[in-house]
């Protein structure tokens, strides 16, 4: 790996997803395609609520969550790939994240929060 840049800051959010100082903005769409996972987990809960069942005896609930996580997974590590593959900076510079939402559920924000921290360290 030769880096072609010495140092590339980077701003994580909702919309778009990473915004670099050099201009970049990637994952435009993002917060529109969590609104949908967003709806399709809270219809779930609703549902499993409705017939007393614990979440994590649904097994629809699982499957979307996992989804979920691996659509936050593979959009981060997509979007990093690319930044490296453009700028190759020898230091990546991360802000302190805050991924929150006031269109999104307290559930898709709390997950929001912990999966930034732990996808963007791995």
């Amino acid at each position: 790996y030769t880096p072609r840049t010495e140092r590339l800051a980077v701003d994580i959010g909702l919309s778009p997803l990473i915004a670099t100082d050099r201009g970049d903005l990637l994952g435009r769409g993002f917060l529109r395609l969590l609104a949908a996972y967003d709806t399709e987990i809270q219809n779930i809960a609703k549902r499993a609520q409705r017939e007393g069942r614990k979440l994590s005896q649904v097994p629809e609930y699982r499957e979307a969550m996992g989804r979920l996580r691996g659509f936050l997974k593979n959009e981060v590590n997509r979007l990093l790939n690319r930044l490296v593959a453009l700028h190759a900076p020898a230091v990546l510079v991360v802000e302190r994240l805050d991924l929150r939402s006031p269109e999104l559920s307290r559930r898709m924000n709390r997950l929001l929060s912990n999966f930034g921290r732990r996808y963007l360290k791995e």
